[in-house]
């Protein structure tokens, strides 16, 4: 495979990793500390994208490193969303103060692990 086909498949993949989470460029760009144009070039395989941006990218999409080189769609590979889809009626069920508690501790949670995941694609 040529470096162009290579660029191509690997912006591809990266687009329906992102896609397959309903995520924009936008949110996938601060999620990464990537800027938007440079996602953008890499989908479009304008731009070759190194070995520090699809770090970055694996660690924002939570998958292998290996699955931008994959040929197995998003599709068919676990996906760590549909576990958080589990849990709406499971707060459903929730008083609504309870519901803000476990709302809060969640946020709290995912703001720690977003410092923890930047510190370590740095």
């Amino acid at each position: 495979m040529e470096a162009k086909e290579m660029d191509k498949a690997i912006g591809k993949r990266v687009r329906a990793e992102r896609t397959a989470r309903s995520m924009t460029l936008e949110e996938l760009s601060d999620l990464c500390s990537v800027s938007v144009s440079y996602l953008g070039f890499v989908e479009r395989g304008q731009r070759p994208a190194s070995l520090t941006i699809l770090k970055k990218l694996s660690i924002g999409l939570h998958v292998p490193l290996t699955s931008f080189l994959s040929d197995v769609p998003p599709s068919r590979r676990d996906d760590p969303f549909k576990e958080l889809a589990k849990l709406a009626p499971v707060l459903q069920k929730q008083s609504p103060e309870n519901r803000r508690r476990i709302v809060s501790l969640w946020k709290k949670t995912y703001d720690e692990s977003k410092k923890v995941f930047s510190r370590l694609s740095k």
